[in-house]
């Protein structure tokens, strides 16, 4: 799936969170494995998060076709390649609130690979953030 907020909770011990819609197939997925993985798509990848967006899409292993992985970490999820960087998570929380489910994940490894401007989306656009200081 695509979020649109995904935000840093703790740096002692490292905890991060997102939310996802109930109805959303990928929340009992979330429940069930245990864990995720969060991309940090680089800007040339807003194809990618259209397609990961889209309710459309195939499901499953399906989802995947066509689309590059690095690898599948243990804690369930998968690498996306030519990303920014990664977050791997273990679930440790999911929190009900109105429609939505905020999920909490402890943060198992996390990584920076490139220094490409960041994907954001804002305004109902895509953006490039910029470079990151050097």
């Amino acid at each position: 799936m695509t979020v649109n907020s995904f935000t840093t909770l703790s740096l002692s011990p490292p905890l991060v969170s997102f939310s996802v819609q109930q109805s959303a197939r990928i929340r009992k997925l979330i429940e069930v494995c245990g864990g995720f993985v969060v991309n940090i798509l680089a800007a040339e990848q807003a194809e990618l998060a259209r397609w990961f967006a889209d309710r459309d899409r195939p499901t499953g292993a399906d989802s995947f076709t066509g689309v590059d992985t690095a690898d599948v970490p243990s804690t369930g999820g998968i690498r996306l390649a030519g990303t920014i960087g990664h977050f791997t998570c273990r679930t440790v929380q999911l929190i009900d609130a109105g429609d939505h489910t905020i999920v909490i994940g402890s943060v198992m490894d996390c990584a920076s690979r490139d220094r490409a401007p960041q994907l954001l989306f804002a305004d109902g656009k895509f953006h490039a953030l910029g470079h990151p200081p050097q």
